[in-house]
């Protein structure tokens, strides 16, 4: 190609299967826009009218999580994984199951239910390479999200040539058909490894990597140099197989009854062990680069577990698919959708996004059969109504502080400072901090200047001897630290908590409450940094300080609130815990009902009226969580979450920290200068028990 002005010329002579391979990379250059996209590559008329075509279907995160329904049936898998598609997805899940009833999906194309999904990467010190997911953690790893909760964009690309549809140029026509409705595809490392070795360059890799914003925007094998510098992200760009035996569906090791073609993706025919051509699958995932600064300057490194790499060193994931499609939508797409806008795909666009509820509410509605034999039995309820157990509806004119306390300070005095997550606020009871207002709480972000900023620092000098010169454990040289870290304090925010008033957890007595409900009606403030929480943590360490005892996040979201995460922490003291979380989307200056409901056997959240997320008691083993306790510490089989270890409601904003992608402090500040209402309100607060 050569570029002359504005238009891209095309030598006489190229042969068609290098305009293919160069369009492809045209294609890749381009902005992250389909349109955009397509808009270039609608406008170039290929040799023998051969025209290169596609149709997207633009997904975004469904759940984050470690099963994988392929390969790890009914079981937790090894690490977790970024999901897009159908919110039936699951260890459980099926084809017939992400299809059935009123599933909904996080595409854009409403007639396609599959799921799609790759493993997290992760920002961690250089000695975590080759270490698994657990490795990375505990050497204090930290996911990298991707750009604006978008999980994925699926590519469904084809060849047509007089009006047919071919994924091949070259030799026999190979008409495409569409995928086996109960189609399973694994992309592994290995797979990815052995047809990389026979691309004779970059555009003929099956997986490529691409710096946006920074320097020549090439795609690459490796990692960018300093993806910190990616200012509009890093996308990875897998080409899946596209030629199946024919035979199965899928085979045991979910990969052997798929192959990709024998050269390129376009200009190659399928071999003949594997004649039969498919849609050819392009996933591109789109990671945020602006935060990760502040690890790879002090020599952290991008890194999938375990590390598997090329023998040139260069990095390598796996993707999977299970197709969910509804078939005579997907065919008639195939027949009628090519190189002009699709009338069927942009009227799927319009089509609205179902409910998938599931009716917890009512304890008779039938539950679905147990896939595994279940290691918890959930006691009965006797009992279809809700009894309210606690609530604050924030209707007087003050706080009730027969109800709530609060948490003061940086964590220090717990030896745990930035509370453990490197965040900036220091917290205050000051009522610029935290109020009620028309019916609302208020828990107000602030950076503190002048007067407010000296009265901010005195409240931090007494709460450095309130901490430490208490007489039966004064420590003149931890008063004097706490103090010095004063003069650096211009971030106020507040932590509110039941601990000292009201604690919950269900139980399995006949009289006793065995399900119980959390609901908080909150709205939450957009901006660099503001880490919005409604959460709880055990009153009593039962089986060991965190994560041992367990955390229940109701809801949680950072930077422009775009996603909402349900999470539970558990496992052993750290580092030697984990954690289990599930993800939907969100979004700040509007009102959303969070909820999770809890029995000693499983966990479930909701916000807005729709289920995202899902835990139980297991094991390691089985994707279920628990508690390996401490030395001296009891334990249980359905620690930490059995109804022993009773649980207290806790209310914040943190500013910066892990997981708002540890954003530099000067972005943070910019955002408190720029956004003075940086509040996380909150209209009411109810638990419920049924018995």
């Amino acid at each position: 190609w050569s570029r002359v002005g504005r238009q891209w010329s095309l030598p006489r002579q190229v042969p068609c299967f290098f305009v293919i391979s160069y369009l492809f990379d045209i294609e890749m250059a381009l902005p992250h826009r389909p349109g955009a996209r397509l808009a270039l590559l609608l406008s170039v008329a290929l040799l023998n009218r051969v025209v290169y075509a596609f149709w997207t279907v633009d997904c975004g995160i469904v759940t984050v999580e470690k099963s994988d329904p392929i390969r790890f049936p009914r079981q937790q898998g090894p690490h977790a994984h970024v999901v897009a598609g159908s919110a039936a997805y699951g260890p459980d899940a099926t084809n017939d199951l992400l299809r059935g009833g009123d599933s909904c999906t996080s595409c854009d194309v409403q007639q396609d239910k599959s799921a799609y999904w790759t493993n997290q990467l992760y920002v961690a010190p250089s000695e975590a390479l080759g270490s698994d997911e657990a490795g990375i953690l505990s050497r204090g790893g930290v996911p990298v999200p991707t750009k604006d909760g978008n999980a994925h964009i699926v590519y469904y690309k084809l060849i047509t040539k007089d009006g047919e549809r071919s994924n091949n140029d070259l030799g026999a026509w190979e008409p495409i058909v569409v995928f086996p409705p109960d189609m399973k595809m694994f992309v592994s490392e290995s797979m990815i490894l052995e047809k990389q070795k026979t691309a004779t360059n970059v555009f003929d890799a099956v997986l490529t990597y691409k710096c946006l914003g920074y320097g020549d925007q090439v795609d690459t094998l490796g990692f960018p140099s300093d993806p910190a510098l990616c200012s509009q992200g890093m996308r990875a760009q897998l080409t899946m197989p596209s030629c199946w035996n024919g035979q199965s569906s899928t085979t045991e090791d979910a990969s052997s009854h798929v192959a990709y073609p024998t050269g390129s993706w376009a200009g190659s025919p399928c071999p003949a062990s594997h004649p039969i051509r498919l849609p050819t699958l392009f996933y591109e995932v789109l990671y945020d680069m602006s935060s990760i600064g502040m690890y790879t300057n002090k020599g952290w490194v991008l890194q999938y577990p375990l590390n598997v790499r090329s023998e040139s060193g260069d990095p390598l994931f796996h993707a999977d698919f299970l197709n969910g499609w509804d078939q005579t939508f997907l065919q008639q797409a195939l027949n009628e959708c090519g190189v002009t806008p699709c009338p069927l795909i942009q009227k799927a666009f319009s089509a609205c996004v179902k409910n998938t509820e599931e009716n917890i509410d009512d304890p008779a509605s039938p539950a679905k059969p147990p896939s595994a034999p279940a290691k918890c039995v959930k006691p009965r309820r006797t009992s279809k109504k809700w009894d309210l157990v606690f609530s604050d509806e924030f209707d007087g004119e003050t706080l009730d502080t027969s109800k709530w306390s609060f948490d003061l300070g940086d964590g220090c005095q717990y030896n745990i400072c930035a509370w453990g997550n490197d965040e900036f606020q220091y917290y205050t009871n000051s009522s610029r901090n935290v109020y009620v207002r028309d019916g609302v709480l208020r828990i107000h972000s602030r950076l503190e200047t002048g007067e407010n900023l000296e009265e901010l620092r005195n409240f931090c000098r007494s709460m450095c001897v309130e901490h430490f010169g208490k007489p039966e454990s004064f420590d003149q040289a931890k008063i004097d630290a706490c103090a010095y870290r004063c003069d650096f304090q211009e971030i106020s925010s507040a932590r509110i908590t039941t601990r000292d008033s009201f604690s919950f957890a269900p139980k399995s007595g006949v009289d006793e409450y065995k399900l119980i409900k959390v609901e908080v009606k909150l709205r939450t403030t957009s901006g660099n940094g503001l880490w919005p929480a409604a959460w709880a943590l055990p009153t009593e360490s039962k089986y060991g300080v965190w994560a041992a005892s367990g955390e229940i996040d109701v809801y949680e979201s950072a930077n422009d609130q775009s996603l909402a995460h349900g999470t539970i922490h558990y496992g052993g003291q750290w580092p030697s815990n984990t954690y289990s979380t599930s993800t939907t989307r969100s979004s700040a200056g509007v009102w959303h009902r969070a909820l999770v409901y809890w029995d000693v056997c499983s966990m479930r959240w909701r916000l807005d009226g729709r289920q995202f997320g899902s835990a139980k008691s297991g094991s390691l083993e089985d994707g279920g969580w628990y508690s390996t306790p401490a030395e001296g510490y009891s334990t249980s089989p359905n620690a930490p979450f059995d109804g022993t270890n009773p649980f207290h409601l806790v209310l914040n904003q943190a500013v910066g920290g892990r997981f708002t992608g540890s954003m530099p402090y000067p972005a943070v500040t910019a955002t408190l200068m720029d956004t003075p209402d940086a509040t996380f309100e909150i209209a009411y607060v109810r638990v419920y028990g049924m018995k």
